[in-house]
């Protein structure tokens, strides 16, 4: 929207900067925290780069703490049933939006629908309050979204999305061909889990269990897309949210070891 020019950069299965990038003295460098397990990645990027060319993508990476960067990006309806809003924070002289979202009650219908029907019922309009959110002006959280935020128990979701992640990087990691560690407070989006085994998330699908699919652009590139391609159509992103338990996540394990054909 801004206009400003952009050059993509290379990744590896550490979720790591692949590529000697050279900054210029206009330059801002991007790196996303990947599903919200990449924080020593984001210290790394950090000793690399000037701080003040940084800007970190916390939006799937709610419960890491800012860094010392040119800015960090926080999304809150990626984990939470909220139709709308967003954190930025930088120590730069950003002056508040005036305007405030006027918006947030009308993309709450895939939100009541779920709860009412079905997750399934309720995606055209997922779909549809998406879309309502492209091309959009910096404007001030909503009033409705600010109080369904203030209603969370943080540290309660913190724990059961840890928790889960750990379970499931215990039982998988062995055969991820993603290399990631989770350190001992690591909340994530969801469990990234990349094997070559055909049918996984189809599977999953089948059995009710959504899993979103990233980067579809470049899952349908014709030409050699690399290891970025192979990503996009081969991983599974595993659901480990606080509405997940012990027992779900164990069913959520077993389809996945059904698929892949051998259990540790």
């Amino acid at each position: 929207m801004a206009g400003i020019p952009i050059s993509r950069y290379r990744i590896n299965n550490r979720f790591e900067i692949a590529d000697d990038i050279q900054l210029g003295a206009m330059d801002w460098l991007v790196y996303v925290n990947y599903f919200g397990v990449c924080d020593v990645n984001v210290d790394k990027t950090l000793q690399r780069f000037p701080h003040n060319s940084v800007i970190v993508d916390n939006s799937q990476a709610f419960f890491s703490n800012p860094k010392k960067c040119l800015a960090t990006i926080y999304s809150a309806r990626k984990f939470f049933g909220v139709p709308d809003g967003g954190y930025l924070v930088t120590k730069w002289g950003i002056e508040i939006p005036k305007e405030e979202d006027d918006g947030s009650l009308g993309r709450c219908d895939h939100l009541l629908k779920r709860l009412a029907i079905s997750p399934e019922a309720g995606y055209a309009d997922y779909k549809i309050a998406e879309d309502s959110l492209k091309m959009q002006y910096p404007k001030r959280m909503s009033q409705m979204t600010q109080r369904l935020l203030s209603s969370i128990d943080y540290e309660t979701v913190r724990a059961r999305r840890r928790d889960n992640a750990r379970i499931i990087h215990e039982h998988l990691r062995s055969i991820n061909l993603f290399q990631i560690d989770l350190d001992p407070d690591t909340a994530p989006l969801c469990y990234p889990f990349w094997n070559s085994k055909e049918g996984i998330r189809d599977y999953l699908i089948g059995k009710r269990i959504f899993i979103a699919q990233y980067w579809p652009e470049v899952a349908k590139c014709n030409d050699d897309g690399g290891i970025e391609q192979s990503i996009a159509r081969e991983m599974s992103a595993l659901p480990c949210d606080q509405r997940l338990n012990a027992d779900s996540i164990n069913r959520l394990l077993e389809c996945v070891w059904t698929v892949v054909g051998r259990k540790e």
